[in-house]
């Protein structure tokens, strides 16, 4: 079965990197002016050359600090919901890590909180593939029904509930989710 990532509702923090660019410029020609506006004035040199050490310093430090929260994959993303605790797309991000990493129960329960969380984000697939690899494929063919009901053209939702419906003995409607989702 697959897990699938829905982006649907999380905003990135890489977004704000390239805008920042500005202000680093804009910070960078007021340190280069006040350098050179103030060439006799030690105390004037003294603060400009402090202001570009904070410029530069103050994302570097704050750059070292992320990094060490990314050693693996859950780790960034449990550290986004303590700061943040009620975003789906990160319980069903951790939720696909855990699944990928052999913790079906975790995944379940991520899963499921973001589904609690925002009624309307179709993680149903993704509980249905956790399910589905802890051998409760009637409770996962009911969770992929739910992924297709909300969306009719889930290719991935189709073909797991093939597999389901094999798994069951029912060749028949396991072939017709397959065609359905080649078809898609």
């Amino acid at each position: 079965t697959q897990a699938v990532l829905l982006a649907d509702n999380h905003q990135a923090n890489r977004h704000v990197y390239l805008p920042y660019l500005g202000l680093y410029l804009v910070g960078a020609v007021l340190v280069e002016r006040v350098l050179t506006a103030s060439e006799g004035s030690r105390p004037l040199v003294a603060a400009g050359r402090g202001q570009l050490v904070v410029v530069v310093a103050a994302p570097l430090t704050l750059t070292v600090s992320r990094t060490l929260v990314w050693r693996d994959t859950p780790a960034p993303l449990t550290d986004s919901l303590r700061n943040e605790p009620n975003v789906p797309f990160a319980y069903n991000s951790l939720g696909i890590a855990k699944l990928n990493a052999g913790d079906h129960r975790g995944a379940i329960r991520d899963f499921e909180r973001a589904a609690a969380l925002d009624p309307t984000f179709n993680v149903h697939n993704n509980l249905g593939s956790a399910r589905f690899e802890l051998g409760d494929v009637e409770g996962a063919l009911t969770e992929f029904t739910r992924a297709i009901e909300r969306d009719p053209g889930y290719r991935d939702a189709y073909y797991n509930r093939g597999l389901a419906r094999a798994r069951l003995a029912d060749p028949a409607g396991a072939c017709t989710d397959w065609r359905r989702a080649l078809s898609l």
